[in-house]
């Protein structure tokens, strides 16, 4: 049962509480690759690689599906966030 969306759900949430971000990315890309079609995996895939700095790919993970989810406002949030700490500012105006 490990590897139910739900329960890995959970689990990202476990490992985040505890700055397990490795494993958060492992979790997160797992929910990416079960259930593409839910946002939860890539919205949790990128603010774990945003804390190991791996902040540009956290952004192009995240840009890669912007227009799938556009009613949900972390993602542009998210990237707003990213394009700023990346100094593209005007990028992340548009963003927000």
């Amino acid at each position: 049962m490990r590897l139910y969306p739900d329960v890995l759900e959970v689990r990202w949430q476990i490992f985040a509480e505890a700055k397990k971000w490795d494993a958060c990315v492992d979790i997160a890309s797992a929910l990416v690759q079960l259930v593409p079609e839910r946002a939860d995996g890539w919205i949790h895939r990128s603010p774990a690689l945003s804390e190991l700095n791996r902040v540009q790919e956290a952004l192009d993970n995240l840009l890669t599906v912007a227009d799938k989810f556009p009613e949900i406002w972390t993602i542009p949030y998210n990237l707003a966030c990213y394009c700023s700490l990346l100094g593209r500012f005007d990028d992340a105006k548009g963003w927000f």
